[in-house]
């Protein structure tokens, strides 16, 4: 009797181990690339950008928050091309910020492709000046 309660125990022990492990990978894969998107020059100076366009202020009025929820980040380093769509917040609105672009190195400003705000309704306000 006894050895079979030791027995399921060591089982159950081993069951709850495994979860931590699973568990501390997934949150900590999830963690890197939250930090990685997080950290892109890209993201940062496109959001910084649009927060700060006449157009974007105006539909969303300040001040401006980016939304975790729902971005699409997608990086390119052999063509250094770079795609993201976001969610801007403010306290008149929300809307999707989407841009394309890329450089040819870290010291050069971005060329974009494409830099809009779709505003919900659907309207697209375009960025670029």
């Amino acid at each position: 009797m006894a050895k079979t309660r030791n027995v399921v125990l060591a089982v159950g022990c081993g069951v709850v181990m495994l979860f931590l492990i699973c568990g501390g990978l997934i949150g900590g894969g999830i963690f890197f690339i939250g930090r990685s998107i997080a950290e892109s020059p890209f993201l940062s100076d496109t959001v910084d950008y649009a927060k700060d366009h006449p157009a974007v202020i105006e539909e969303l009025g300040e001040p401006i928050r980016m939304s975790w929820q729902n971005i699409q980040f997608h990086a390119d380093f052999g063509q250094n091309r770079t795609r993201l769509e976001v969610t801007l917040k403010g306290p008149d609105g929300r809307g999707r910020l989407e841009a394309e672009g890329g450089r040819e190195s870290e010291h050069e400003k971005w060329e974009y492709d494409y830099l809009r705000f779709r505003v919900r309704g659907g309207e697209t306000i375009g960025l670029l000046r």
